[in-house]
């Protein structure tokens, strides 16, 4: 008797300590999942036990988990150099590794190339490494895409020098998304890219968070570019003119940065634009000089983010020589235009010049093309000098209604 009273308490306590467990198990997947943003519980991979998981050491591995169109987990194995000189002869001819704009200007990437790697019509998909490797002289596309992860990567060595000043020719993006619905993009560090970090063209429910956009430490990629337009002044006219007025650590310093950042909406006053909905939060932006991000229509959550233009500001201050230097100096975090929405919650912006902007050119030219930016709670800092910002209304708050779209934690 006694022995069946010890088990049934035996059985008792099991049962009583196990559902604890269980608890606190769903609370970490739903963590783990979970991106508080716009694209709520985002799976990918791990969406179907059935999945696939595929380690990728090679360009050869990458192109066999470019070929699975859904459940799969990739995990990328060491660094990439995935330059399209340096891979074609490894890769099949079906579409997912294409050729991207043929550098001009820069000696490593006109000996690498570069490549557009293309994630199209996927979903339930997860893009990881866990030793953060680097994918090198290569934009990510996304077209078609559904439920994607990606996480723990490193984006370099993108960038080259544009005469004309606007990097809008070559196009090259970190990372390109098409079209997509429910995308986490979290936990990745960006150098320097020619035209943008991200483009989000269409596509609605998008998360960037705990992503870090700023200069390479290691100046030798950035620095075999000044070194060649050195080499070949005669070759490059308006950098022949900027070396009147400054010398080459001048001009390294003004344009170790990035330059455009983030742009959201495809085209202007496309009407997809105004469905793209998009969260940004605990983001690190260094010496970004313009779009962080740039909204056309749509929805932008934007909180616990940091802008820090300090060293932008000091170059300013320590080399501008005129008005019409040649150089851009301007520092610009937020721009958001054709009636797009904007709240932004706890951010600290740091020596950034113009932190909010309503219209991509001029607040007073078109103002039925302006944004609407609501502020709680942010610092904006300069020479040391807080000052709050909370509770702001920038532009018509008409119709004004982000507020009731965000439903997450």
């Amino acid at each position: 008797m006694k022995k069946r009273n010890l088990l049934i308490l035996s059985i008792t306590t099991i049962i009583i300590l196990t559902i604890p467990i269980v608890i606190f198990i769903n609370q970490f997947e739903e963590n783990k999942f979970n991106s508080k943003g716009y694209a709520g519980i985002v799976t990918g991979g791990e969406e179907n036990q059935e999945h696939k998981y595929i380690k990728v050491y090679t360009v050869k591995d990458l192109q066999k988990a470019l070929q699975e169109k859904k459940d799969v987990i990739i995990e990328i194995m060491n660094d990439l150099d995935l330059g399209y000189n340096k891979i074609q002869k490894d890769i099949e001819k079906d579409g997912t590794i294409v050729e991207h704009h043929k550098p001009k200007n820069h000696p490593i990437l006109k000996e690498t190339g570069v490549s557009k790697i293309k994630f199209s019509d996927v979903s339930n998909v997860t893009i990881f490494s866990k030793n953060n490797a680097k994918i090198l002289h290569a934009t990510i596309e996304f077209k078609n895409a559904y439920n994607i992860n990606m996480y723990n990567l490193s984006f370099d060595e993108l960038w080259e020098w544009d005469e004309s000043g606007k990097y809008d020719e070559n196009d090259w993006d970190c990372i390109t998304i098409v079209s997509a619905e429910k995308l986490w993009i979290h936990n990745c560090t960006f150098g320097q890219s020619y035209d943008g970090t991200i483009d989000i063209k269409n596509g609605k429910a998008f998360t960037i968070s705990s992503c870090s956009v700023k200069p390479n430490e290691d100046k030798t990629f950035f620095k075999a570019q000044i070194d060649y337009l050195e080499e070949n002044m005669d070759k490059f006219n308006n950098y022949q003119i900027l070396r009147t007025n400054y010398t080459q650590e001048e001009i390294e310093k003004a344009y170790d940065n990035q330059y455009k950042a983030f742009n959201i909406g495809a085209i202007e006053n496309n009407p997809n634009n105004k469905d793209i909905t998009i969260t940004m939060h605990h983001n690190y932006f260094k010496n970004v000089k313009t779009r962080i991000p740039r909204l056309r229509s749509g929805k932008l959550h934007f909180y616990e983010n940091t802008v820090d233009s300090t060293d932008l500001k000091n170059v300013k201050g320590n080399i501008y020589k005129s008005t019409d230097s040649g150089i851009p100096f301007t520092t610009r975090a937020l721009t958001i235009t054709e009636n797009g929405q904007a709240f932004v919650e706890n951010c600290l912006f740091i020596n950034v010049q113009d932190p909010f902007r309503i219209d991509a050119y001029n607040q007073e030219v078109n103002q039925q093309n302006t944004g609407r930016i609501k502020i709680i709670n942010c610092i904006d800092q300069n020479n040391n000098k807080n000052e709050k910002i909370d509770n702001e209304e920038i532009g018509d708050m008409n119709d004004f209604d982000i507020l009731e779209s965000i439903d997450y934690k």
